[in-house]
């Protein structure tokens, strides 16, 4: 497969992972969401480098503090 064609299944893919988890909240389930949240943060960590962390392991509903 070519990089474009690689490109396009993701973004693809993670749409249709969107709509579903959207959909599924709207509905009352949030475990979809709750589930992807570690899963995002490692995607996210992965892709940019970055050191992101899921505060609702430790604590459901963490509230954040932003100074």
């Amino acid at each position: 497969m070519n990089q474009l064609k690689i490109s396009t299944q993701i973004s693809d893919d993670l749409n249709l992972l969107a709509a579903m988890v959207k959909t599924r909240s709207r509905a009352g389930f949030n475990d979809g969401a709750v589930g992807l949240e570690s899963v995002a943060a490692r995607f996210l960590n992965v892709l940019f480098g970055w050191n992101l962390v899921n505060l609702n392991v430790e604590k459901g509903n963490n509230p954040v503090d932003v100074d």
